[in-house]
């Protein structure tokens, strides 16, 4: 969605990833916490979901500072 310069073009793509990443880190480390208290152990899947979320936010936070910075000129 969008293209190289979306940061740019559409600042509200990068900006909207970037709270979708937070809420699926928030998720995620949700999820393993929960098994944790009920099961003392961890999930196959919940430790693959915090892995891959927890690797992807770094990726998605430059764009969105990006994107914020050309909303906020100053």
């Amino acid at each position: 969605m969008g293209g190289k310069n979306r940061a740019g073009s559409q600042p509200w793509i990068p900006i909207t990833l970037a709270a979708k990443s937070v809420a699926d880190l928030l998720q995620a480390t949700n999820l393993a916490r929960s098994a944790w208290a009920k099961y003392r152990s961890f999930s196959l899947y919940s430790l693959i979901a915090v892995v891959a979320t927890f690797a992807a936010f770094p990726l998605v936070v430059p764009e969105a500072i990006i994107a914020v910075r050309k909303l906020r000129p100053f």
